[in-house]
């Protein structure tokens, strides 16, 4: 992982934003994708949903990978580690309503609510630090782990 630093520079608020904005870009084609599958093809809402993601994985690695973070990290590192953290974001999507409605009786609004702020920013601070070490934005340039 990279070392602690600060988040400080004009970079890291740069690569925020656009994490962001790459972010609710995806998940615009994402809804298309899913819609398709389930009104086009007839499949179930979930099997489209999780069919929709998954076809995702691929576009949102290149696009965070080219875009946000900007990495020069092998492929054959950087692909896999955003896989687990797409994978990690599955199951906080999963967790935090479970554990909201059945530990904290918190309204289902509140518990999605909670998913929409925790699992982005779970997902920024472990591409930033995991995934794609190595940027050109960085200052700890790690490329061939």
């Amino acid at each position: 992982m990279r070392g602690t630093r600060s988040f400080t520079t004009r970079q890291d608020v740069r690569q925020l934003i656009v994490f962001c904005a790459v972010g609710v870009a995806l998940a615009a084609v994402y809804f298309v994708v899913a819609y398709a599958l389930s009104s086009g093809l007839g499949l179930k809402a979930a099997m489209a949903s999780v069919t929709a993601y998954v076809l995702m994985i691929p576009l949102g690695y290149f696009a965070h990978r080219i875009i946000t973070f900007r990495s020069s990290a092998f492929h054959k590192v950087a692909f896999p580690r955003f896989v687990v953290t797409q994978c990690l974001a599955v199951a906080l999507s999963w967790l935090i309503p479970n554990a909201a409605s059945g530990l904290f009786a918190a309204p289902r609004w509140l518990a999605f609510l909670a998913v929409c702020v925790v699992v982005p920013l779970v997902s920024f601070a472990a591409a930033r630090a995991w995934v794609f070490v190595g940027s050109r934005d960085s200052p700890s340039r790690i490329v061939g782990q």
